[in-house]
This record gives C-alpha cells, sequence and structure tokens, in this order.
C-alpha cells in the first residue's frame, strides 16, 4: 500500500520548485478529512430562507457539537458545528428535528425558531439494567452479533460529502482543510470519494508546513465490518464466538427503543478499539458507535523520514447514522480527533535544544465528514487528472469557485475557526479561498504543478516541462521526434446547479503530469510553445461566449464543451505541422497573429523572433 504524507515544504515563488526539507508525518493511504468557512447572511422572507441557531444540553447548557437537524417529512439536514451553532435553509412553514444520542428528540416549528433560536435536549432517563433479567450477558453478543449482520446487508449508495478538519501544533493553528466530495457508501462504510473542489489554509511553524495530503483515503479505509491492518480491530469485525474472546460487553443503557453497550478489549489495549455502541431494539440497527484508542500501536500514520519517530497516539471516531426513507440506517456524520507526538531527527540535528522539547510538540487534529442529498451527486468538473494524486494535489487542479461554495451546505463557521482562519491568513497562505488564489498561491507550494493560462503569465520551457525520465543523447538520437515531446493543455469547467439556474467556471490548463520535452532548446522553442497554450485559451473564451449568451440546460453544456475539445484538438494539430515545433518560422508568425489579433499578446515580439 502507498503512504501519502503530512509533510513541510520549504516556501518558494511560482517559477521555482520548492524542497522538501522535513516532516511531522505520514498519513497512511486512505485518508481524507476537511474544514469548511463560510458565513451566509440569514434572509428572513416568505419562501426560502436561511435560519441560525444553537444547541445545548438543557442540564449543563453546554453546546452539542455534531447534532442532526432535519427538515421533517424531508431528506434535507444538516449538522451543528463544534459550537453547537447550526445553520439551514428553510420555508416558514417547516418543522425543524433536532435528534441526538443519548437525548429525547425534538420538534420545533420554524416560526417557533425565529424567536427562539437556542434549543435545549433533554437527556433520555437512566433506565435500571435490572429491569431486563438475564442469567448472563450472553445476550448482549447477540444483539452485537445481528447488528454485524444488519450492517453488512445494507446495499449501496451514493451521497454528497462535506469535509472539514484542523490542525494545531502546541497549541498554533498550522493547517485547515476543507473539501466537497461525492460519496459511494457500502452499508456503515464510505467505499471511496472523489473531489469535487477543496480548500487549504495553512501556517508555518518551525518554518516548515504540515499538510493533511491524504486523510481522505484513509477514512475510506475504517471499515466497521472488515479488518484493516492500519486501525485497531472493532468489535463488529468478529462474529459471536470470536467477539467473546476478544471484547467484554456490558449494558450501559437501554429503553423500549435502543441499547447502549459499552465494549472493551480482554487483552492488548495498544491493537483493539474500546468505546460504546448505540443499538435500536427492534431492527438490530446501528445507531452511533465510538470508538477510541490510546497510546496504540497501530494507526494509519507513519513518519515520511524513516529515521524520524511517533508516539503516544490517540484517535478517535464517532460514527452517527440516520434512518432513511426506507427506514434503513445510513452514515450521517463522522467526526474524529487524533493526537501524537513526532520527533524530527533533522530538527534535532539543527538544534541544541535537548530532546525533551522536542517531546512536547504535540499534534492535534480534529474533523468532521458530513454526509447529505443521498441519491444525488455533485456534477464533478470536465478535468482529467490521476486518481492516487493527494489531496493537496487534487485541490490545485480545481480553481476556487465562488459560486459553488456561497452554494455549499457546510456547517457553520465556528468562532474559534474564525479566529484561525483569520490568523492563518496573517501568517500563512490561502489556496483556493478568493479568486486571487488562482495560480498565486499554487506554485509556490508544490514541486511541479498544472499551469492556469493568465494574460500576464508566460510558459518557459525549461521550468513549465519538468523531465519525467533522463535520456541519453544516444537514444534520443535514434528516437522519432514526435516521441521526445508530448504537449497537453485540457479544458476545465466546472459546471454547478444553484437553484433554477446553472453556473459555470471554466479555465484553460497546461497538464504539466502529463507534458515532456526532450529536444534541446531553441531560440523559438518558448514562444512556440506559449502560442500553442495562447491558441487553446482562445478556444476557451469562444466557448465562454457560447456559454454567456443564455442559459443553457446540462446537456447542452456538456455537447458544448465536447465541441469545444475537438476544435482545439483541431487546431493544434494543425499548429504542430504547419510550425514544426517552431523551426518554421514564417508560419509560426502566421500563428501569432492569429493569437494577437484575438489576445492581443505578441509571444514573436516578447520573445524577441
Amino acid at each position: 500500500m502507498e503512504y501519502s504524507s503530512f509533510i513541510f515544504v520549504t516556501y518558494l515563488s511560482l517559477v521555482r520548485r520548492p524542497t522538501l526539507f522535513g516532516a511531522y508525518l505520514v498519513l497512511a493511504n486512505k485518508m481524507r478529512l476537511t474544514l469548511v468557512f463560510w458565513l451566509l447572511a440569514s434572509l428572513y422572507c416568505y419562501s426560502q430562507t436561511s435560519i441560525r441557531g444553537i444547541v445545548k444540553d438543557a442540564e449543563t447548557d453546554e453546546p452539542l457539537s455534531y447534532c442532526a437537524v432535519a427538515i421533517k417529512g424531508s431528506s434535507k439536514g444538516s449538522v451543528t458545528n463544534m459550537e453547537g451553532a447550526f445553520k439551514i435553509s428553510v420555508s416558514n412553514k417547516d418543522t425543524l428535528l433536532f435528534s441526538f444520542i443519548g437525548y429525547n428528540t425534538l420538534s420545533i416549528p420554524v416560526a417557533v425558531m425565529y424567536k427562539q433560536p437556542e434549543v435545549k435536549l433533554v437527556r433520555k432517563s437512566v433506565q435500571l439494567k435490572e429491569i431486563e433479567v438475564h442469567g448472563n450477558n450472553d445476550y448482549l453478543y447477540e444483539i452485537m452479533d445481528r447488528c454485524r449482520k444488519e450492517i453488512n446487508k445494507s446495499s449501496t449508495r451514493v451521497a454528497k460529502v462535506y469535509m472539514e478538519l484542523e490542525t494545531e501544533i502546541q497549541n498554533q493553528p498550522v493547517e485547515l482543510l476543507q473539501c466537497y466530495y461525492n460519496a459511494r457508501l457500502n452499508g456503515a462504510s464510505i467505499e471511496n470519494l472523489i473531489l469535487k473542489n477543496g480548500r487549504v489554509g495553512l501556517a508555518a511553524i518551525d518554518n516548515r508546513y504540515f499538510v493533511s495530503l491524504s486523510t481522505s483515503k484513509v477514512i475510506c479505509d475504517l471499515h466497521l465490518t472488515s479488518k484493516n491492518e492500519y486501525f485497531p480491530f472493532i468489535p463488529f469485525q468478529y462474529a459471536k464466538s470470536k467477539l467473546k474472546k476478544n471484547f467484554i460487553l456490558s449494558l450501559e443503557y437501554s429503553d423500549a427503543t435502543s441499547y447502549q453497550i459499552k465494549f472493551s478489549p480482554r487483552k492488548n489495549n495498544r491493537t483493539f478499539f474500546k468505546g460504546d455502541v448505540w443499538i435500536e431494539r427492534e431492527t438490530h440497527s446501528i445507531l452511533s458507535i465510538t470508538l477510541t484508542g490510546e497510546n496504540l500501536s497501530v494507526y494509519p500514520f507513519i513518519p515520511i523520514f524513516s529515521e524520524d519517530s511517533l508516539y503516544n497516539v490517540s484517535l478517535d471516531v464517532t460514527q452517527t447514522y440516520k434512518k432513511n426513507k426506507y427506514n434503513s440506517s445510513v452514515l450521517n456524520h463522522i467526526n474524529f480527533n487524533y493526537k501524537m507526538n513526532y520527533i524530527s531527527t533533522r530538527a534535532l540535528e539543527r538544534s541544541n535544544a535537548p530532546l525533551s522539547q522536542f517531546r512536547s510538540r504535540r499534534v492535534t487534529t480534529s474533523g468532521v465528514m458530513y454526509v447529505y442529498d443521498y441519491g444525488s451527486s455533485f456534477t464533478l468538473p470536465y478535468f482529467e487528472y490521476d486518481d492516487e494524486h493527494d489531496d493537496y494535489r487534487k485541490i490545485s487542479f480545481l480553481p476556487y469557485n465562488n459560486a459553488f461554495w456561497k452554494s455549499g451546505n457546510g456547517l457553520l463557521t465556528s468562532e474559534k475557526q474564525k479566529y484561525k482562519l483569520s490568523f492563518i491568513e496573517k501568517e500563512g497562505m490561502l489556496l483556493n479561498f478568493y479568486d486571487k488564489d488562482l495560480l498565486a498561491s499554487h506554485g509556490t507550494f508544490f514541486e511541479t504543478n498544472n499551469i492556469f493560462w493568465k494574460e500576464n503569465k508566460r510558459l518557459s520551457h525549461s521550468l513549465s516541462i519538468p523531465r519525467k525520465d533522463t535520456l541519453s543523447q544516444s537514444f534520443i538520437n535514434q528516437s522519432y521526434q514526435t516521441d521526445l515531446y508530448n504537449i497537453r493543455v485540457q479544458l476545465f469547467l466546472d459546471i454547478n446547479q444553484i437553484g433554477d439556474s446553472i453556473q459555470h467556471l471554466s479555465a484553460t490548463v497546461f497538464d504539466v503530469f502529463e507534458s515532456f520535452y526532450h529536444l534541446p532548446e531553441q531560440s523559438y522553442t518558448n514562444c512556440f510553445l506559449n502560442i500553442y497554450f495562447d491558441l487553446c485559451e482562445i478556444e476557451r473564451q469562444r466557448m465562454e461566449k457560447t456559454l454567456t449568451s443564455r442559459q443553457h440546460t446540462m446537456a447542452e453544456i456538456d455537447a458544448i464543451y465536447k465541441q469545444t475539445v475537438v476544435d482545439m484538438n483541431a487546431t493544434t494539430s494543425r499548429y504542430l505541422k504547419e510550425v514544426k515545433l517552431g523551426e518554421n518560422t514564417k508560419n509560426l508568425k502566421k500563428w501569432n497573429k492569429i493569437v494577437d489579433e484575438f489576445l492581443g499578446i505578441d509571444n514573436v515580439k516578447l520573445f524577441g523572433l
């Protein structure tokens, strides 16, 4: 299995390649988490509006994090943030349902919420265990086994997912990550996540950045009923007989509708989760499960450098479920926390400080994944890339789309998150938070990255096309010229249904990962490359003119995009044939004139030909 990583990188300029010089952490391949920040105005109107509120424990007045908020009679809903606050789009006639494991469900009309936005939930009354008389606790193992079978009977579904993640080191914010995905779920687990869009905030510590490269893929590896070598064992991964050998069960709570069963390992706490599970009494469906592990010896993290080390790793995961219209339990949200100490040998070598000082560097990460709109998916951007790329690389492929983020269904930004975002914006850097981030930040962070067309930016052969392989001169001399270079440009198109209208965002992208150029650089090479890129941009602008001429259907937009790609490929093929990589100066100037007339860019003059 490949590993993704938490890494520190230097911050360099757009045209230079940052070098990796240290690391705090590598996260095993298969884990993503995320974090979202925005604030939409709450507007009271007769039809559709956004309403805000806060959910608290009625006795302690403590906020209830990740409480489910649903519109009665609808599949629409939301969850509260870490501070118990929520925002949801409603009509004045709607009624909101508030449900939290261990609390009585509360129903409140929207009209009442406007007057009293603070919601108080009451804990369920504790039922004496003696009400149910059993000779031993064997029945608990039977309940768990029946629940395991119910989980395995669940069918495959699709849904949308919003994730947010935040990391601190020594109480300093170092990372905020937020993403939207299309998800495929099977039973109690997420099988696959495909990125729709994402954005990142980073602040350096010790002159290095901490980044969670592939956390989403790790989440997909956490299956309740299937073992994984990178996670501690879970009770539902065992049939009844082996469950007895490995876990101790006890009844914590029961009423007419549910059981709360506590579980703990009989031995070796470092390789088994402990925790509790809520199970519906009648159907044996899972309602919620909390998994806790401290000082673990099995976890989905490794140091990026073999000489570095981790210790005192703890991991807490809670998965909460809801009933769908078919009365089946489906995943509603996952919230997770993990902590660890990281010892960097490289950092120690550069410092005279004692080892004990570095042992105090505690990495703390928390996040949530919210699953919603079951049965529907985002329209994914028209753009091809290798799905094995890490989360950060994928985010860099997908430019910021303001309309999409404003229409998203993420969690309400907490006050702590506002502070962290403000700190990072001042002390660190943002990727894909604003339109100005396009190009401006992507290239500064990654060693190599795709290049978005921009009027005031020109390609450089030596900097824009990295050599994937070092070829000998004899091999080059014996090869066909067409085998020694490949220039690939893609048209990016993101389409979003927002209300009754369809919004889109397009860009012309030079594909650094698929392009290569093993031929000697000539005086005309950069001119040749930029005219090629500009011709692709001309086709994009023609597509934009068509798309904005009137409102189109999704099918019409799809057809327009595909025809634009056909036209772009035909134009660039003709260009390559006529200019012979720029060697035919006469034809190169002819194509330069086309670009100059359409875009106002004279590449021949710029590159001194």
